[in-house]
């Protein structure tokens, strides 16, 4: 029973000799997938390797609802960080004004590279950039000003002009075979994030939802609309890389769908914002 107790919530020195004995198991596991791939020893050893290894995943699970109360509880001691995770419009705004930084960032690399280079595709990349830096930058101004009203339907427009420069893009891609490029083994890193900030900006549009502050909905909606043209970018990146057929079609096929959703994006904007005015 105690034994069962143990492996229910490992502690102490049985918890280190679980990580140990993990650790070296894959180790013997990965040697022998290399050297001797097939004898019945290699399957004892995979065998082991993948018990040990389930075995710590539990481990890391039980253990992680406490670490991160612990972490939690550590952050909460800083009066900056403990209202950003307690405020989410608070929260919203700042995550905002990080996007707008590195949007900024964006878009002097591409007016330099567009200007030394003399490239309608970077100007393109430039204006786009631009474009989100602005609406974020007055969308956060908008949240201290008394004409809010004007200002949230003026981000609103821009959000709906967003796919005129995606539209130039998707252009440049099809007609001149542009893609976004990314060298060796940061194309499965790209591809990894890219996932991860689609899903999340799905997850926060759907979140947004239960507030009524108009600055929250317009910041998830920008970036919905980024991460879906992050989707575009990482498919010209995997096809660059790993295709040899008709790109300029799937190109053309995807930009489609992908301006057609932040257009949608944009006008679905107006209107939130009209709703929530007029209520």
């Amino acid at each position: 029973m105690r034994f069962l107790e143990k492996l229910k919530k490992p502690t102490g020195c049985f918890l280190a000799l679980t990580i140990s004995l993990t650790v070296v198991s894959i180790i013997c596991a990965l040697y022998l997938v290399f050297s001797n791939p097939k004898s019945i020893i290699s399957y004892i050893v995979y065998g082991i390797a993948g018990t040990f290894l389930a075995y710590s995943s539990y481990v890391v699970v039980i253990y992680l609802k406490s670490v991160k109360r612990g972490i939690v509880q550590v952050l909460h001691k800083f009066a900056f960080i403990s209202k950003i995770l307690k405020n989410y419009t608070f929260r919203t705004v700042v995550f905002a004004i990080i996007s707008l930084v590195i949007n900024l960032s964006y878009t002097a690399l591409y007016v330099i590279i567009a200007v030394l280079s003399r490239s309608w595709w970077y100007a393109v990349l430039a204006g786009y950039y631009l474009l989100l830096t602005l609406i974020r930058l007055i969308t956060v101004y908008a949240r201290k000003t008394n004409k809010r009203k004007g200002t949230y339907y003026f981000c609103g427009g821009l959000l709906t002009a967003l796919p005129i420069f995606l539209s130039s893009a998707i252009v440049l891609m099809v007609v001149d075979g542009r893609a976004f490029v990314h060298l060796g083994w940061t194309v499965y890193a790209v591809a990894a994030f890219t996932f991860y900030k689609i899903t999340m900006a799905i997850i926060n549009v759907v979140k947004s939802r239960a507030s009524q502050d108009i600055s929250v909905r317009i910041l998830k909606n920008v970036g919905l609309s980024s991460a879906t043209v992050s989707v575009l970018a990482l498919q010209t990146t995997l096809l660059d890389t790993f295709y040899d057929g008709n790109v300029a079609l799937l190109n053309a096929v995807t930009g489609g769908i992908v301006f057609l959703i932040t257009l949608s994006i944009g006008i679905l904007t107006l209107i939130d914002i009209k709703r929530i005015e007029d209520n």
